[in-house]
């Protein structure tokens, strides 16, 4: 059994096996290009994602900074309101404690 190729014949063959690979080449990058996409939509959220927790992290430290001036109290400040306190004590209680002492030895003496 023989083959005869002549040249149109082999031009077909050329022809077609182009086209097959084309077709082949065709189908791979857009199920490649299908795989970026999904990748990227998925980039994309997790971006958005990021981005929404970034904000409510910042928001939160803003709040933060903004309560710090407010409820921080300086060891200073502490041990000055202190002092003030027990200033105002000791000012307040010598008196009941000078009628506690003179009613005591009132009663020691009798």
């Amino acid at each position: 059994m023989t083959i005869e190729l002549n040249l149109a014949n082999l031009i077909f063959i050329l022809i077609a096996m182009l086209g097959a690979f084309w077709a082949l080449v065709k189908i791979i990058v857009g199920q490649y290009e299908k795989s970026l996409d999904t990748r990227f939509s998925t980039l994309t959220h997790s971006i958005a994602k990021d981005q929404e927790i970034t904000r409510a992290l910042e928001r939160d430290l803003m709040q933060f900074k903004s309560d710090v001036p407010r409820l921080y109290l300086l060891r200073e400040d502490y041990a000055r309101d202190t002092a003030t306190v027990q200033a105002a004590i000791q000012r307040d209680f010598l008196p009941i404690r000078q009628s506690l002492v003179r009613i005591e030895d009132f009663l020691m003496k009798k």
